[in-house]
């Protein structure tokens, strides 16, 4: 069983707003890759990333799963930085089809990613 994981700097990811951040992420999970973002969505784009995969399931595209870890430190310093648009933390997207289950928990902070066990089977399906 092989997985395509792809680490995405927040460089490349500040170079693109709106709409066209979220359309570049989908069509890398749509593609089957898991992302690890290097500094984690806003919920404003998590709400739209949600929201543009809602409309975009179909026979093919099951949805996403998704995870955030952040600083769970709320100093009156990370809010001012979290103000300043300084965020720090992951966020990991990745398809449902590969993705059987996604958890998230807090002490220590880790996500545990858990694969769909036919997924080479499902690589290897004709296109109907």
């Amino acid at each position: 069983m092989a997985l395509e994981i792809e680490f995405l700097s927040s460089n490349l990811l500040k170079e693109k707003e709106g709409h066209e951040k979220i359309s570049f992420i989908l069509h890398k999970i749509k593609d089957g890759k898991i992302l690890i973002l290097e500094e984690p969505l806003t919920s404003l784009e998590e709400a739209k990333l949600i929201e543009e995969t809602m409309i975009g399931i179909d026979d093919k595209f099951k949805g996403i799963e998704v995870a955030t870890l952040g600083e769970e430190n709320k100093s009156f310093a990370s809010k001012i930085a979290a103000m300043l648009g300084i965020r720090k933390g992951i966020t990991v997207i990745g398809p449902a089809t590969v993705i059987q289950k996604m958890r998230k928990e807090k002490a220590p902070q880790k996500i545990l990613l858990t694969a769909a066990e036919d997924l080479d089977d499902k690589k290897d399906e004709p296109e109907k």
